[in-house]
């Protein structure tokens, strides 16, 4: 469950929350596309995991990831506006995210057993071959319109999929 205040958040819910504000650009949460990424995230298990998010934003999904048992969860963005906004949600949400802010070349190396990217079809496109080298599991998509599906599933097996208005997202696999 997202919320934009914590006081909005029924304690008897049974859900895990974050808690990210409304007027935070980059990611509330409330997009379709972030939706699907976050119930196929539910699917997985995520227990001891080490996670990263591609185009992380405010960080929704890798705080999501740690909310649902992820060990070590980072966050990569090339946009060096997103990198307060992701700060401010993992301490207000009391997870740590190791961030970045530049392209997977700052990653140099290492393996990753979930990586979502939530960005458009294009940027997937463009950095799939490396990303794909950082992979050790499974690979979440979404940003991507549903008319263009085939332009990403052609490319990896698709282990599940969703839609969501007019919003496609898939688990995807080498």
């Amino acid at each position: 469950m997202i919320a934009p205040d914590a006081s909005l958040i029924p304690p008897d819910s049974g859900r895990r929350a974050l808690v990210i504000p409304q007027e935070q650009a980059f990611g509330t949460g409330s997009h379709e596309s972030t939706a699907l990424c976050i119930e196929l995230l539910e699917e997985i298990d995520l227990r001891g995991k080490r996670v990263l998010d591609i185009g992380s934003g405010s960080g929704v999904l890798a705080l999501a990831m740690l909310r649902l048992g992820a060990r070590k969860a980072m966050a990569l963005d090339n946009d060096l506006d997103a990198f307060a906004p992701l700060r401010e949600n993992s301490t207000r949400n009391g997870l740590r995210i190791a961030s970045f802010i530049g392209t997977l070349d700052a990653l140099r190396g290492g393996t990753f057993d979930v990586i979502t990217i939530n960005i458009v079809l294009e940027g997937i496109v463009s950095m799939l071959p490396s990303v794909t080298e950082h992979l050790d599991g499974v690979l979440i998509v979404s940003g991507i319109l549903a008319e263009r599906r085939d332009e990403i599933a052609g490319r990896m097996r698709v282990v599940q999929e969703r839609t969501k208005g007019e919003w496609w997202a898939a688990i995807l696999s080498k």
